[in-house]
């Protein structure tokens, strides 16, 4: 599986409400870091960003670039009722999902 196809199957994750798909994606070791969070591990993670419900819609993929174990994916997708804009930075090992830190972007009516 490309880093690309990984990327794509965390999302629909997100997309289905599903989390055992998010977490077949992602490295034992996982860390999330945001503005506001520092390396959350897996668990902290799910707890603090995990919705629980139907909150996220589809996610259309601006961009998705990768070079070697690291990516960036750019992407629109209408979360509790606002369309939204975001870049995340992917690093990977063994084909996993090691890292994600996500860097908040403009409403995509802006753009």
């Amino acid at each position: 599986m490309t880093h690309e196809n990984t990327i794509r199957s965390f999302y629909a994750g997100w997309e289905k409400s599903d989390w055992d798909t998010i977490a077949r994606t992602l490295a034992q070791d996982f860390v999330f870091s945001s503005q506001k969070d520092q390396r959350l591990d897996q668990v902290a993670y799910k707890e603090k960003c995990w919705p629980g419900g139907d909150s996220i819609g589809v996610y259309e993929f601006l961009t998705i670039m990768e070079k070697g174990d690291e990516a960036f994916a750019r992407w629109k997708c209408l979360i509790d009722g606002k369309v939204i804009t975001n870049t995340e930075y992917f690093l990977f090992e063994n084909g996993k999902i090691k890292e994600v830190e996500v860097y908040f972007g403009r409403p995509a009516h802006i753009m």
